[in-house]
């Protein structure tokens, strides 16, 4: 169903986190120039509340152009997912962002995502209170590694995944400039490595190298006692080593 008559908008916290185009940005001219020949092509897609999920740039777009905007309501398309997955769906496919931008916007919709699922248990906890604990069962379905998970949503290499990773948790303060394109990744990753806590790598043991020392010792030993010493001192080596 088509909404012709849409309530006062905002922006739905998924759809704003992606960086907004500005008039002179090409990608938004080509996109106003568009609207202004052929009209609006895609509705404007808006949550129950009001909220636009996708769809920012276009309604600008038709203002610039005079021409009244559509909007169409989340619940009429049918989608397999909820608000938040959709506008980050569509969100992510804009063809103006980098292979760095999608990697700082998947790991920061991860998060926002986790902490929706921790409210929803909270407030879920606080409704029945005398439900034992670990009531929420696993879905049965193998965990996906993260940084496998962020590699093929983001459609990134998993050098980058791995660098989007490090910065959320060691420099999260410089997603957003990533996130909006104003620094590189590689840029964030050289501070988030900077501020790893440096870990000691445990010693591999030398068996070899003990061996060696071992009969250098004994080497030693044999030659600093006399000659009719040797037999039971042998015997007393072996005794010792049965005994261990």
């Amino acid at each position: 169903m088509t909404v012709n008559n849409a309530p006062t908008y905002r922006v739905h916290p998924v759809c704003a986190m992606f960086p907004v185009l500005g008039d002179r940005d090409r990608s938004f001219i080509e996109l106003a120039g568009s609207v202004e020949i052929h009209g609006l092509i895609d509705p404007i897609v808006i949550d129950h509340e009001g909220r636009i999920l996708d769809g920012r740039h276009r309604l600008r777009a038709c203002a610039m152009a005079g021409i009244p905007p559509q909007f169409v309501n989340f619940s009429d398309l049918n989608f397999q997912g909820t608000e938040g997955d959709f506008a980050f769906a569509r969100n992510l496919c804009r063809r103006d962002l980098t292979d760095d931008q999608r990697a700082a916007l998947v790991v920061e919709y991860d998060e926002y995502t986790r902490t929706k699922d921790s409210q929803w248990k909270r407030e879920m906890t606080k409704e029945k209170p005398r439900e034992p604990t670990g009531s929420f069962q696993p879905t049965g379905k193998k965990p996906v590694r993260q940084r496998e998970k962020l590699q093929k949503t983001a459609n990134v290499s998993q050098h980058k995944a791995r660098q989007a990773m490090d910065v959320a948790k060691h420099a999260p303060e410089l997603l957003p400039a990533v996130k909006a394109g104003e620094k590189k990744l590689k840029e964030a990753h050289k501070t988030a490595v900077a501020r790893k806590p440096r870990t000691a790598k445990p010693r591999q043991f030398d068996f070899e190298g003990f061996v060696d020392r071992v009969d250098a010792g004994l080497k030693k030993l044999f030659a600093k006692c006399p000659a009719e010493w040797h037999p039971k001192l042998k015997q007393r080596v072996v005794s010792l080593v049965n005994d261990l």
